[in-house]
């Protein structure tokens, strides 16, 4: 069982910067029996907010409830036949006193055929069904599904080539939206020594809109109920992995996406409530770069680098786009972590993350989000097993925060500097 609660109040300085958070998470697991396990999760949060970059006397006012449950059984405990079951509901209302509220029944059968010693046949079907309404309007059922098979073969412990094939279907009566894609998928890895692994993905797919990350956990939102499935036409990544002595680990790698129906931020109305918007085809290319080291099992630091480009086919009139930028779309993204283990029981953990510049609109200088550093940082003190004495920092660089929101999570948002210390006690 786990529960955690928050509640932050700001007054801000200058021009209406006051706003209220209230959050709070609680789960429970269960094991039936060594056949299966159920769970159920649940997640409220609260925000009101006076936002300088609304209209005279504008508050943004939003809340959430999410409910979860999933079921989990196998046909015995060493079978490899698994059936998942879950339900989902999300509700939400926005600031202009609508409300959305999302029900979803979803499931997932996988089943595996050993034919070697490392070698085997995987089989896996998924399929959601949601039933979205707006205040009481009741929309009709949205439904999902997806079917594939996964050979996956190992030669001499050297290569790994799983290929399959795969089936995605989506259907939205409601917006008159139907989608499907049959596609092969691929993987290979190919070791080279003890020390090197190359490796490339093939994987094309539908992707359904999650209500819960759209909407729920960022802070800053309206609802856009229009919203189909995205078509990933071409997914590809390729890489590199190398190690060097036993504590260190390079990863290298280059991917391109061509997002049809692309799902992408927009700020129409020019007052930072972020609205989702579908484009019609953009492609996404860069590379990523990382690095992870541990220092004798005291010391984990990480550090990766993302850097995306992109190529708008075509908009078909949709202002989402100005002068070719793809509204909130950085080009360089890099975040590093440091967790240190000290003696007598103290822990101290830093985190950072910068963005490059942004565009909210259109290419000017008012619409512009220059690039910025978000930093947290933790100390903790082990007492005893069972008592941790804690304090953390929050965005020790005092970022404005105002100026970014759209980019920020609600799980994370600190509207300043922000110190808060405290106990953890297991019981």
């Amino acid at each position: 069982y786990t529960m955690a609660g928050k509640w932050e109040s700001t007054e801000g300085s200058g021009r209406r910067k006051e706003e209220e958070i209230v959050s709070a998470r609680a789960a429970a697991n269960f094991d039936l029996s060594k056949k299966g396990t159920f769970g159920v999760e649940g997640a409220y949060f609260q925000s009101d907010v006076e936002l300088p970059q609304l209209s005279e006397g504008g508050r943004h006012k939003k809340s959430a409830l999410q409910a979860v449950a999933d079921l989990r059984l196998s046909v015995t405990p060493e079978s490899p036949v698994e059936l998942a079951l879950g339900w989902e509901r999300d509700a939400f209302s926005d600031h202009e006193g609508r409300d959305f509220t999302v029900n979803q029944y979803h499931g997932e059968l996988v089943g595996k055929y050993l034919w070697g010693l490392n070698n085997a046949l995987i089989a896996q079907a998924a399929g959601a069904i949601e039933r979205a309404q707006q205040d009481d309007v009741r929309f009709d059922p949205t439904a999902f599904v997806s079917v594939g098979l996964l050979n996956s073969f190992v030669w001499h412990d050297v290569v790994v080539i799983e290929v399959g094939g795969r089936f995605d279907a989506y259907h939205a009566p409601e917006i008159n939206a139907r989608a499907s894609l049959l596609t092969s998928a691929a993987t290979a890895r190919i070791r080279l020594g003890d020390r090197a692994t190359l490796y490339a993905s093939y994987h094309p797919s539908l992707k359904p809109p999650d209500f819960s990350e759209l909407y729920i956990r960022t802070l800053y939102t309206v609802v856009n109920p229009d919203l189909s499935a995205e078509t990933w036409r071409h997914a590809v990544e390729a890489g590199v992995q190398q190690r060097f002595g036993n504590s260190t680990i390079l990863n290298l790698a280059l991917f391109y996406h061509e997002r049809e129906a692309a799902i992408l931020r927009s700020d129409p109305a020019g007052e930072h409530l972020l609205e989702y918007v579908q484009a019609e085809n953009v492609r996404f290319f860069g590379l990523k770069a990382g690095v992870q080291a541990h220092v004798l099992d005291k010391i984990v630091q990480n550090i990766t680098y993302t850097y995306t480009d992109y190529e708008i086919d075509s908009m078909g009139g949709n202002a989402l786009i100005d002068d070719d930028v793809v509204r909130y779309q950085t080009h360089h993204e890099a975040q590093a972590s440091l967790s240190w283990r000290m003696p007598f029981g103290l822990t101290i953990d830093v985190q950072g993350k910068y963005l490059s510049k942004q565009y909210r609109n259109f290419r000017t200088e008012q619409a512009r989000i220059g690039g910025h550093f978000l930093v947290n940082a933790s100390v903790t003190q082990r007492v005893t097993e069972n008592l941790h004495v804690y304090a953390l920092g929050r965005n020790l660089t005092d970022t404005p925060t105002y100026d970014i929101i759209p980019a920020l999570d609600s799980e994370e948002i600190t509207s300043s500097r922000l110190f808060i210390g405290g106990i953890r006690m297991r019981f």
